[in-house]
């Protein structure tokens, strides 16, 4: 599938800014899933851009406005070609999530990190989901996925970026971050390594043609279980599938704190007020 991505950030300052610096993480990436075709950058106040690639191996656009200005625009434009994730064919007996190696090779991912935590309510949470599930690894993570689906509703308003894991499970929602951000530390709890994508998502009516009647069209997060002998799994709690076609990657972390989309500072310039819309769309042929 070809997929069209426009990305649209407008940030209004009730007085003059002196400066900013920024970090956009905004560039799909290429793997074995997908391919770049391209991508390109508008910025105003014009300015310009450093790119790198960070720890995690996710794209980072880093520019600095040093002029006075009372907004910034930053339009994000990339075309993507994608494919569906192959099956998952082994299913490994639970035991295989103690060997050393595989947890010496996953071992960022087993771990606490600044925005996804547990306790011990979500650890026997996370024993109570399997328990009762075929003793196997995809058996296991499935019956994860499929919990957060059913026990969380999506509201825009009940969550903001540093809202813990504990506190989306005693409200019961949250948005696609909190999703993931849950989906995550139910996983570690179970010694299941998991890892948070952040990404675009690009929605299908009855029909299989785009809409966002469920979702607003924005940037969007999901999940990748580690499966011993078979890779990363990719499954998307919010949207209760695994990660198909219409995912787009940008990047990968620990939690969102590693691969935020648009990140910056600056000085004086009042408050700030922000809008974000994103745009997507299929080939014609594909839709």
């Amino acid at each position: 599938m070809e997929v069209s991505i426009i990305y649209k950030a407008l940030y209004e300052y009730e007085s003059q800014a002196r400066c900013s610096h920024n970090l956009l993480r905004l560039r799909p990436c290429s793997d074995a899933r997908q391919q770049l075709i391209e991508f390109g950058l508008e910025i105003d106040p014009p300015s310009e851009v450093f790119t790198y690639s960070d720890y995690w191996g996710t794209s980072v656009e880093a520019f600095g406005v040093h002029q006075d200005h009372t907004r910034l625009s930053v339009v994000a434009r990339a075309t993507v070609r994608t494919d569906g994730q192959p099956a998952m064919v082994d299913s490994p007996p639970a035991d295989a999530l103690r060997d050393g190696r595989f947890r010496e090779g996953h071992w960022e991912f087993l771990q606490p990190s600044p925005l996804v935590s547990w306790n011990d309510a979500i650890e026997t949470l996370s024993q109570s989901v399997t328990e009762s599930v075929d003793e196997d690894v995809i058996a296991r993570v499935l019956a994860l996925h499929r919990w957060v689906g059913r026990n969380l509703s999506f509201d825009e308003t009940s969550t903001r970026v540093g809202t813990s894991v504990e506190e989306v499970l005693e409200q019961g929602k949250g948005v696609c971050q909190d999703f993931a951000h849950v989906l995550v530390a139910l996983c570690r709890a179970s010694g299941i390594p998991a890892r948070y994508v952040s990404g675009y998502f690009l929605p299908a009516n009855e029909h299989g043609e785009s809409s966002e009647a469920d979702f607003p069209l924005k940037t969007h997060a999901w999940v990748e279980a580690g499966i011993p002998r078979s890779g990363w799994w990719g499954l998307d709690p919010t949207h209760r599938m695994e990660v198909s076609a219409r995912h787009v990657v940008i990047g990968r972390g620990r939690d969102y704190a590693d691969v935020t989309p648009f990140r910056g500072s600056y000085s004086a310039g009042g408050r700030a007020t922000q809008a974000i819309e994103v745009e997507m769309a299929a080939a014609a042929s594909q839709q």
